[in-house]
């Protein structure tokens, strides 16, 4: 059954990424902004390492890391900007991220989780057929996935996650649009007593995103990544306390012309301070089509089950540095 549901998966994704779409206006690529502290401290660099909840946006194959039923929340606030109220006052808003998964690990099966991608896209200003400014409406996007991962075997793991995505614009007629959409991944290590992993997963494989009609549809961010991690110093030093992690992914958007394309790089070096606590501290660069390009830095904190962690962009986007936090809970 499970060969079965993932062959059919796979079908149905490439189906949807061949299938072509003359009306499609656009395409989506705000739907590829990340969250998850560790992966951004590290530069976005991530596809290859996919370790714990917050791998299902990158790779849906590293749910496999998960060991207990675990809990993960994350969220970091974009930017800020000024509306205006009928009343003539300003309103200042600001656009918030907000990730929530729940995992759960089954023997002998794989490991099934629950997202929640939850984005306030803040307000809009709404007026009437003669530009007069009648009131403010919010903006949202939902983004809900069902994710899947099991051991193909001792070399690599599989992982699938199926999403609903619902965008909201506005509350007038055609302003709410939907799609579905999935995720496929795969990572592989090839060498055994070497911990080196790569990884692979292809993004974003649906429908269009349809508002009132066909001719407002625009096309989901379609996207391969690809990566690696390398455990340096558990390798050569064959210890744990230490290690030094680092890793390097490159992406490609499959629709748009010119088609996206981005670098990313990340390191982690973690120690086990005292008994049952890791410390690890973070950093990258990325590089992106556009202007986001720089360097990020991150912070990290795990505690019998129980981790925080901070990344930081360091001019990475012209408009304004954010920072990510990500809490997590192990049962």
């Amino acid at each position: 059954m499970l060969s079965k549901f993932l062959t059919f998966a796979a079908v149905f994704a490439v189906m949807t990424l061949t299938a072509q779409n003359s009306f499609a206006q656009g395409v989506k690529s705000e739907f590829s902004e990340k969250n998850g502290a560790r992966a951004i401290g590290m530069g976005h660099a991530y596809t290859g390492v996919a370790e714990g909840l917050s791998g299902i946006l990158w790779n849906p194959a590293g749910l496999t890391s998960i060991s207990a039923p675990s809990f993960y929340f994350s969220r970091y606030n974009g930017f800020s900007f000024t509306v205006s109220d009928p009343t003539g006052g300003e309103t200042e808003d600001q656009i918030s991220f907000n990730l929530f998964n729940f995992g759960m690990p089954v023997k002998d099966i794989g490991t099934f989780a629950i997202s929640m991608n939850l984005w306030d896209l803040g307000s809009s200003e709404i007026t009437s057929t003669g530009q007069d400014l009648t009131g403010l409406d919010n903006q949202s996007l939902w983004i809900i996935y069902g994710s899947f991962a099991t051991k193909f075997n001792k070399k690599i793991d599989i992982g699938i996650s199926m999403k609903y995505i619902r965008e909201k614009l506005s509350s007038s007629d055609g302003g709410i649009g939907s799609s579905v959409a999935v995720d496929l991944g795969m990572l592989y290590r090839p060498l055994e007593g070497v911990p080196v992993q790569f990884g692979v997963a292809l993004l974003d494989l649906g429908p269009n995103m349809q508002f009132k009609n066909e001719y407002q549809s625009d096309r989901l961010p379609r996207r391969l990544r690809v990566g690696v991690g390398y455990n340096i110093l558990k390798h050569l030093l064959e210890q744990d306390r230490f290690n030094l992690l680092l890793s390097a992914d490159y992406e490609r958007f499959l629709v748009g012309n010119p088609a996206n394309t981005g670098y990313f790089f990340g390191t982690e070096f973690s120690i086990e301070a005292v008994n049952d606590m890791l410390l690890s501290l973070r950093s990258g660069y990325m590089s992106e089509e556009g202007d986001l390009n720089g360097a990020l830095i991150g912070f990290g904190l795990d505690w019998r089950g129980f981790s925080f962690d901070i990344a930081r962009e360091l001019g990475v986007n012209p408009l304004s540095d954010r920072t990510f936090y990500s809490l997590s809970a192990r049962f």
